[in-house]
């Protein structure tokens, strides 16, 4: 690019800033391509910007005939009209930026490739893209790397309990060590793999940064590895927890509803109802942030009746791994037309939230904060957890 022509792409950028930040994003478009077309990476990157980051599409165009005239390829992005992020044309704009050598497009199109986004998977593509942007300075590109990359060989369980310590502590403080943790986690057993998807569940749904960039593991056969999971059915949520996943042998587990919850519950599977809490955690859905739970214990050795257990399959199609293996307990509950769940467990006087879901309300956590006992009383003291606590301030 000529000085002449370098001169050109600023004043076109400058017009097209001027344009996208008044919110006239098709002039904006039209500019930044302009400049695009002259060779600059630096436009290419704000278009894959504006369509990833914007409601921004094209407007609908009826100059096919002109288009087919330059003779470049006639693309849907250049056609295309709908309201919506236009991901597909984020992610060809992006590797375009890559091509013609921008550090920060190789980051873009990597992320973009390995999650699917705008595109089917491909995480092989991907890495190549991550591995250019660290090679050019990206550090966020090493983050991605660590997520994306093949996981280090299996840990001892002394050496992975020790690692997810850590990984929990630098997601509670946002730190990005938490990344190259994660890497070395995420190739553990299923039972290990468990534990991580606990921690990696508590700390999403306490807003944590670095956890909402994490993928969730998947087991060999398709499903999660989450504390707990919820499968709607017509009028009625089957939600099933993984006894891996928690520390304690016997966990309680929290559940709030915006409606009477003990109204809710039905088909105890493992599972009793012990007595009832109190506590706070951010407002969701109708549930304000002071919530009003029921009181489970999960316990392995409690069984579900035969026949019970047999509908509950049959309503929600379950396939044997959902319910069958011993490391599994379930309830279901038959939900109202619109209401709001949360469901937590109580990890010695910690709350920490597994699920929250909403029918008919706001699915948006709008403040972050972490959760906090307020009391507690066991229909039968436990000697082994603390049967009653009151807190106040």
């Amino acid at each position: 690019m000529n000085m002449n022509q370098n001169e050109q792409v600023l004043s076109l950028m400058e017009k097209a800033k001027q344009s996208q930040e008044s919110g006239d994003f098709n002039n904006a478009y039209e500019t930044y391509r302009e400049a695009a077309q002259m060779g600059s990476d630096e436009a290419m990157m704000a278009i894959a910007r504006l369509f990833l980051h914007t409601s921004f599409r094209q407007e609908n165009r009826n100059d096919w005939a002109k288009l087919a005239l330059t003779g470049a390829p006639v693309l849907p992005w250049d056609m295309h009209s709908a309201a919506g992020q236009n991901l597909e044309g984020a992610l060809y704009w992006a590797k375009k930026a890559a091509e013609a050598g921008n550090a920060e497009g190789c980051c873009l199109a990597g992320n973009m490739l390995c999650r699917g986004i705008g595109c089917q998977p491909n995480p092989e593509a991907g890495i190549l893209f991550l591995k250019a942007a660290r090679s050019k300075g990206v550090e966020r590109a090493q983050d991605l790397l660590y997520i994306f990359q093949p996981g280090k060989i299996s840990l001892a369980d002394s050496d992975y309990t020790e690692t997810l310590a850590q990984l929990d502590t630098a997601l509670k403080t946002e730190n990005p060590d938490a990344f190259r943790m994660y890497y070395a986690l995420k190739k553990g057993n299923e039972r290990q793999l468990a534990k991580l998807g606990y921690v990696l569940t508590a700390a999403k749904n306490r807003g944590s940064l670095n956890a909402s960039l994490i993928p969730t593991v998947v087991s060999p056969s398709g499903i999660p590895n989450l504390p707990a999971a919820p499968k709607r059915g017509n009028y009625a949520t089957f939600v099933r927890f993984n006894f891996d996943a928690f520390t304690d042998e016997r966990p309680l587990i929290l559940f709030s509803s915006d409606i009477a919850p003990d109204r809710l519950i039905t088909c105890l599977h493992r599972a009793e109802i012990v007595g009832t809490a109190k506590y706070r955690s951010p407002a969701f859905g109708w549930l304000q942030e002071e919530k009003s739970a029921l009181l489970l214990r999960l316990d392995r050795a409690l069984p579900a009746p035969a026949e019970e257990l047999k509908q509950v399959v049959s309503d929600f199609s379950l396939l044997e791994e959902e319910y069958e293996p011993d490391n599994i307990a379930f309830f279901t509950e038959n939900g109202e037309k619109e209401y709001s769940v949360e469901i937590a467990c109580l990890n010695g006087l910690d709350v920490d939230i597994l699920f929250r879901y909403t029918i008919g309300g706001s699915g948006d956590v709008k403040r972050y904060f972490s959760p906090r006992l307020l009391s507690l009383a066991l229909n039968e003291p436990d000697e082994n957890t603390v049967s009653e606590v009151d807190y106040h301030g």
